[in-house]
This record gives C-alpha cells, structure tokens and sequence, in this order.
C-alpha cells in the first residue's frame, strides 16, 4: 500500500506538555508550519517516513538517525 491513501485504526497513549508530544516511538513537536519544519530537518540530513493526517491535522514522521538517532513528528497546530 506504498504510497495509497489507506484507514487506519489504532489506540495509542500520549501525552503533550507545552508544545513536546510523545509517545514510546518518537519524540514529536507541535508546529505551526509542517512544510518549513520538514524542510529544515531534510537540511540536515533527515528523511520523510512518513506523511499523513487526521481527521484534526496533519503530520510528517522524519527519520533523524543520522545526527540524533531518533524519530521525529511533526503535528501541526492546526
């Protein structure tokens, strides 16, 4: 399904303080601007895992292995 709009259904516990979100998998960070977040990280060498949205908003899941060794979200603000 590489690439196709697909459902899914999962529960997950989360958390949030001030603008951190996490969860076991990731660390995430609440953006105002999902775009020029993405981009910032791609210059410095992190890749797009994946992208997608909610019925609330939209996120990117950015693979920073190579300069901290962890996954990133971004969750947009809105």
């Amino acid at each position: 399904m590489h690439g196709k709009p697909c459902e899914l259904f999962l529960n997950i516990a989360m958390g949030r303080v001030g603008n951190i979100a996490f969860e076991l998998h990731y660390l995430g960070f609440y953006v105002d601007d999902t775009e020029a977040a993405m981009a910032r990280l791609k210059e410095k060498s992190a890749a797009v895992l994946q992208r997608g949205c909610t019925q609330r908003r939209g996120f990117v899941y950015m693979d920073s292995s190579r300069v901290g060794d962890a996954t990133l979200k971004l969750i947009a603000r809105r």
